[in-house]
């Protein structure tokens, strides 16, 4: 049985998932999650480009989708090239801030 507070929480916040104190963006972690599912090996390039594209859908990067990134990298298993590639391409903050 969840809490008052939980179910309050859900409502309020369905765009964060908090891990350990910490928000993360849940479009992009789900994102993640289905991927992995369809996947029979290690995420790849195609996989890599489907995140990118949910991160940048909404112009500038922030911080919640970067810390979403580095979750998914730290926590699921990628080829080498698929992890470079999107390491690479993921704007950090101090890129997201420059205006194009």
């Amino acid at each position: 049985m969840t809490s008052i507070c939980q179910q309050a929480n859900k409502l309020i916040m369905p765009y964060y998932k908090v891990i350990d104190g910490l928000n993360y963006d849940r479009g992009i972690l789900e994102l993640a999650e289905a991927l992995q599912g369809q996947s029979v090996g290690d995420l790849d390039l195609t996989d890599a480009e489907k995140l990118l594209d949910r991160v940048l859908d909404g112009g500038a990067t922030t911080e919640v989708e970067q810390r979403s990134v580095q979750y998914i990298l730290d926590h699921y298993q990628w080829t080498k090239s698929a992890r470079e590639w999107l390491t690479k391409n993921t704007p950090t903050q101090s890129q997201a801030a420059i205006p194009a």
